[in-house]
């Protein structure tokens, strides 16, 4: 038996016609797929496609979702079709596409013997009333499809396969060819066409006239030659990209390997040089007391500048050694309720003669009862650092104020300079170690660039911050941010 359906227009199982994808199976019945863009299109089709077997008095079965049922309707009634009549003498069957998957699926799963026992049914009944066989489009697969789920849209067109093995019936189907995006999709749309006996393009295609039809041919199979030399190109760059994303890894775990193995050395560098270091300071120490024997004032001179010269390499040593610990992460933080009035006594008896000396002024109104939670020893460093630094790089004449601040549960400590300042691009990078705020004052300004760098990491790691506002020429303040305790 065979069903001409009139409005593909394009030649039986078996001709030559390139469009045309068919199952090598004799008992087969029709079973065409058709590619649709524009709603109107499809609803044509369908309607032309059942308008024609109503025709011809074969029943007509349509698997459709709901919100096309009324445009099919009046498609169907502009071609003479009497829906209501045909539907009452159920010629005309139609059938919610949607509630009739879920029934069929199991989450993401087709369940096979859900379709046999609901929708084959329907099909034998429709068969009865004409024995010249009957005619079913439907959508369940076009729903799948969007889904993305095209492996249970080619399972439900193998089962319409099994169920026109012994059944008299012409199919359709359609599906949107917005679901075949990607390329990736090219295997299941070919095994999609492979499960029908006819093939139709979308209307894009369909306009042309024959001439042009094996013209969008040559460019479409251009195309798809371009795609799959782009899609390889691709493939290759990927394998390039993660090789040289290998190789980076490779490189920065080499370069992570290096930096600890430098402050490691730096650590047992420091700890070697520290010793004779003392030793010298000490013995220096003795020749001045005349221990060993009295001195001359020129002697006593001289070993106060060896004294001053080891006290400032010593303190160089310390820098690097606690920078090495901090990169290390060997730096041991142990947080507690500390008072900052005391801290700013012990850090003023030590920085207060350097400041002096460089006859600066200096304010600070005091903290009060004011506590912060903190490492003591590491707060008490940090500020060393900050008012150390604020005296290294400010003029004679010049200020140095601190202030005690707070903020709801946050207290702040402001040290205030009124020196050279940080030009705007290295305000950046001021808190990187080794970085000075000026190249031009390395020769008059001691220091290696790593007292704010190792204050930025003693304050973050005790959960505090260190930040800076500059500008050349006018001074900076650099504020430290601490958590205030708990109440």
């Amino acid at each position: 038996m065979r069903t001409v359906n009139a409005a593909f227009e394009h030649p039986l199982v078996g001709t030559e016609d390139p469009l045309v994808t068919h199952r090598q199976s004799a008992r087969v019945n029709e079973h065409a797929v058709l590619f649709y863009e524009s709603e109107d299109y499809l609803i044509g089709l369908i309607a032309g496609f059942v308008a024609e077997g109503l025709g011809a008095r074969q029943p007509a079965v349509v698997i459709l979702d709901p919100h096309r049922l009324e445009p099919l309707t009046r498609a169907l009634e502009s071609k003479g079709i009497d829906v209501a009549r045909e539907s009452e003498s159920e010629f005309l069957l139609f059938v919610n596409a949607a509630e009739t998957l879920g029934g069929l699926m199991d989450g993401e799963r087709l369940v096979p013997d859900r379709f046999r026992s609901s929708v084959t049914p329907f099909v034998t009944r429709s068969v009865a009333r004409s024995p010249g066989g009957i005619r079913a489009y439907g959508e369940m697969v076009d729903l799948l499809a969007r889904r993305g789920n095209t492996g249970a849209a080619i399972e439900i067109e193998e089962l319409w396969n099994e169920v026109s093995h012994d059944q008299p019936i012409s199919m359709l189907c359609g599906y949107h060819m917005g679901s075949f995006r990607d390329a990736t999709h090219t295997a299941s749309l070919a095994r999609i066409c492979r499960a029908h006996t006819r093939v139709r393009p979308t209307e894009r295609f369909i306009q042309h006239d024959a001439a042009n039809q094996f013209l969008e041919i040559a460019l479409l199979q251009q195309r798809a030659q371009a795609l799959e030399t782009e899609l390889i190109r691709r493939e290759m760059m990927e394998a390039d990209l993660c090789e040289a994303i290998a190789v980076a890894e490779r490189a920065k775990r080499a370069a992570e390997q290096a930096n600890h193995t430098k402050s490691q050395f730096l650590a047992v560098m420091s700890h070697e040089l520290r010793t004779p270091l003392n030793a010298i300071g000490g013995f220096a120490e003795l020749l001045t007391l005349g221990i060993l024997g009295s001195v001359n004032e020129e002697q006593r001179d001289a070993l106060e500048r060896i004294q001053r010269s080891q006290h400032h390499l010593l303190t160089l040593i310390n820098q690097i050694l606690s920078y090495a610990k901090v990169e290390t992460s060997n730096s041991r933080y142990d947080v507690g309720v500390v008072a900052l009035a005391e801290v700013m006594r012990n850090v003023e008896s030590l920085v207060l003669p350097e400041i002096t000396a460089r006859k600066l002024r200096y304010a600070h109104a005091g903290c009060g009862s004011l506590a912060v939670m903190a490492d003591r020893d590491k707060l008490q460093q940090i500020l060393i650092n900050l008012l150390s630094n604020a005296a290294k790089f400010t003029d004679a004449g010049g200020e140095i104020v601190v202030e005690c601040l707070t903020d709801g549960p946050t207290a702040f400590i402001h040290v205030r300079d009124t020196g050279i300042g940080i030009p705007h691009e290295k305000l950046g990078s001021i808190f990187e170690p080794f970085v000075l705020a000026d190249t031009n004052y390395t020769r008059t300004r001691s220091g290696i660039g790593l007292g704010l760098a190792i204050s930025r990491e003693y304050a973050r790691g005790m959960g505090c911050d260190l930040t800076v506002e500059s500008e050349a020429g006018r001074g900076s303040v650099f504020t430290l941010a601490l958590p205030r305790p708990a109440r």
